[in-house]
């Protein structure tokens, strides 16, 4: 992705649009998966970063790209919501836009963004919270 990630704009599942141009300023995690692929202990890492970094700063934001006929329906989507407990917006990607756009090839995938828009990290697959979190950390330092 070449242009900066503000430049685009999502459907949330709650209905809103997901401006990421909303966000400028802001460090962003992006996270992109699927609400029915068995990532439960991901999901509640995701929840607890942003529980614990968001009063410093940190944006959560999913992006639920289907990996089922079954994961298009938004209310499967939001059924996992509720189960999961997840608080940050969640964007639904059924057409596969912000997948495309993102170059993305997996799930989870996690891109972190500072606060001008660049890609300062990635994660491919579930774990590395250690690794994940310092890289928050030094996001968020960062003028």
């Amino acid at each position: 992705m070449t242009e900066s990630v503000f430049d685009f704009q999502a459907t949330s599942i709650r209905g809103e649009p997901a401006d990421l141009a909303a966000q400028r300023g802001k460090v962003l995690l992006i996270v992109n998966t699927a609400s029915e692929c068995g990532f439960t202990p991901q999901f509640k890492g995701l929840e607890k970063l942003w529980q614990d970094y968001g009063p410093q700063g940190l944006v959560v934001i999913g992006v639920h790209s289907p990996e089922s006929p079954a994961e298009h329906e938004p209310a499967r989507v939001q059924a996992a919501i509720r189960r999961h407990g997840l608080s940050y917006p969640i964007a639904l990607d059924n057409d596969f836009r912000t997948w495309d756009a993102w170059h993305n090839a997996y799930w989870p995938a996690l891109y972190l963004v500072d606060k001008q828009g660049r890609v300062v990290f990635q994660h491919v697959g579930e774990g590395a919270y250690e690794r994940i979190e310092a890289h928050i950390q030094q996001a968020l330092r960062a003028p």
